[in-house]
């Protein structure tokens, strides 16, 4: 069974301490590929936003860890119920078909189950659709905040990320900065 409210009063502060814990859970004194890593986490967002956007408001969230009889659910219990949402909000956000479920499967190579448990621990309590700061780039900023804190994230798979500060030059040039 899940549990409600999420919190919605999550500052800048609040994101960027919640991004260096996960940066100490996640990236620190592992062998997991840094891009393996953040790949992984834009996957759980997905579920979390999804979650978010289509869960009834009298049921419990699917992106957070149940009670049972025992405790918690465990790490494979988690992981089994969040490929099947995967696969779900991907079909309905991104049009996903089988085939690219396949090329793109719920789980990156090097990210463990135990590491899954710790993302959606830390995640499961914060609205990411939902803020009382209004105007606050949530998504944006803590994305930001790990590519320009992550030392040795590496550009591969054809992605390459554009400092922020060419960003911002570009968007005041074309008058889209407000």
């Amino acid at each position: 069974r899940g549990w409600k409210p999420l919190i919605k009063s999550y500052t800048r502060d609040d994101f960027e301490a919640l991004r260096a814990k996960l940066h100490d859970q996640l990236w620190a004194g592992s062998s997991t590929d840094d891009n393996a890593i953040f790949y992984q986490l834009t996957k759980i967002f997905l579920i979390k936003i999804y979650d978010e956007l289509s869960t009834d408001p009298e049921k419990p969230y699917k992106m957070q860890i149940r009670s049972t009889s025992s405790g918690e659910e465990n790490h494979d219990e988690l992981y089994e119920r969040l490929v099947k949402y995967y696969e779900k909000a991907s079909r309905q956000m991104l049009n996903y078909d089988d085939e690219k479920l396949r090329t793109f499967p719920f789980l990156v190579e090097g990210f463990t189950k135990t590491k899954l448990f710790v993302a959606v621990k830390e995640l499961q309590g914060i609205s990411l659709t939902e803020n009382e700061y209004q105007g606050y780039d949530i998504l944006g900023s803590f994305f930001e905040s790990i590519m320009t804190n992550q030392e040795f994230f590496k550009q591969s798979k054809g992605s390459y990320f554009t400092h922020p500060n060419i960003v911002r030059f570009i968007l005041a040039m074309v008058g889209v900065d407000e």
